[in-house]
């Protein structure tokens, strides 16, 4: 849908559809902010990420 806009602002050039495409852009970039898409996003809601360990890490921890 972004793309959509940014190619009606390309071929007309009017400023509002430059403030349509900007508007449409923020709103999605608010939603994808929302579902947690980059890491300081996951940390604000509160999810922790997943590091795969070797065999040899856990071992090392037991061992410890």
């Amino acid at each position: 849908m972004t793309d959509k806009a940014r190619e009606r602002f390309m071929v007309t050039g009017e400023p509002k559809d430059a403030r349509g495409f900007q508007t449409l852009n923020g709103d999605y970039l608010k939603a994808l902010s929302l579902m947690g898409f980059t890491p300081t996003d996951r940390s604000r809601l509160g999810l922790a990420e997943v590091k795969a360990t070797t065999m040899l890490q856990q071992l090392r921890a037991a061992r410890s």
